[in-house]
């Protein structure tokens, strides 16, 4: 992946390069260039808090100083959501300059423009969780790997990781793999194991990312999900032989941490850092210390079904 500075970002024109077929620009930056007004739109904070809700915060430890990443924030939904319940170390980053500059401009100023590798590097044993939601399908297989490989290293013992990626085995995987030019890697329960099994990851829960529930709409939604999704399993164990654990939502929710060595305890287990510790920090972690103090709703990117 392209590194790209930490700069201040603005609304990318119309009359930009990435606009036009100029020869120095990839199609992928022309793609996360206009991304926020080609492709994702302005989503709703309340879809990503249902999201943060049901998906990460029960997963968060009890330490609200605890250091929190969300790489592939998008336009800063998940971080303004975790500043709101109190995890004041929570940062964002994101490649597309335009989800970026919408984030800014909401007030969620934790949101820092880069890519992966140049948030990550020299972070060693440094994060609690990392959170990267949507956001393992945009990379090709030896990216994986390698990003992967950089989050284990980052997280420290015990730390957790939080991914949620299109789900291969879904009757509708196409519907959210091909909607979107930048995916390359589609999963399965199966297929993101291994991957996570190789670069050092234990206890790896792989879950179904099932429709909100927000009221009464939703609901009948959900019980007719139900009984769908029972027939699809039901076709899968006739197939395979094996009746029970399939995942067949659209997309899949992955919870997986890093080994602890023996006679070490868990983050969660540790003496609290309240008022953020000792621990040394990397740079990635200095150059985004705002605090998003936003009391309004930001927008964001989030589908209103996981």
């Amino acid at each position: 992946m392209q590194r790209t500075a930490d700069i201040a970002v603005q609304p990318v024109p119309t009359d930009h390069p990435s606009a036009r077929c100029d020869p120095l620009v990839t199609g992928r930056e022309r793609l996360y260039n206009r991304y926020t007004s080609t492709h994702s739109g302005y989503g709703s904070q309340a879809a990503a808090n249902l999201a943060f809700q049901r998906d990460v915060l029960p997963h968060l430890p009890a330490d609200q100083a605890a250091l929190v990443l969300d790489v592939g924030c998008g336009q800063g939904a998940m971080v303004s959501e975790l500043v709101r319940a109190g995890y004041r170390n929570a940062r964002g980053v994101d490649i597309s300059p335009e989800q970026v500059a919408a984030a800014h401009r909401a007030g969620v100023l934790n949101v820092q423009h880069g890519d992966l590798e140049t948030a990550l590097e020299g972070m060693d044993a440094e994060l609690d969780v990392l959170i990267a939601v949507d956001l393992l399908e945009h990379l090709d297989r030896d990216s994986v790997l390698n990003t992967l490989g950089l989050i284990s290293r980052a997280l420290r013992p015990g730390g957790t990781l939080l991914a949620r990626t299109p789900n291969g085995v879904s009757p509708f995987a196409g519907n959210f793999q091909f909607g979107d030019l930048t995916h390359e890697t589609c999963f399965t329960p199966r297929s993101i194991r291994q991957a996570l099994r190789v670069t050092g990851f234990v206890n790896i829960d792989v879950r179904p990312c099932e429709p909100f529930v927000h009221g009464a709409a939703s609901r009948a939604r959900w019980l007719l999900w139900r009984i769908l999704s029972i027939l699809y399993k039901a076709a899968l164990g006739v197939e395979t032989g094996s009746p029970r654990g399939h995942v067949v939502t659209q997309n899949m929710l992955v919870v997986a941490s890093t080994p602890v060595p023996v006679n070490r305890p868990r983050f969660d287990a540790e003496p609290s850092r309240q008022g953020g510790g000792s621990r040394s920090k990397s740079a990635f972690w200095t150059a985004t210390s705002h605090v998003d103090q936003a009391g309004e709703p930001t927008r964001s990117g989030y589908p209103e079904d996981c």
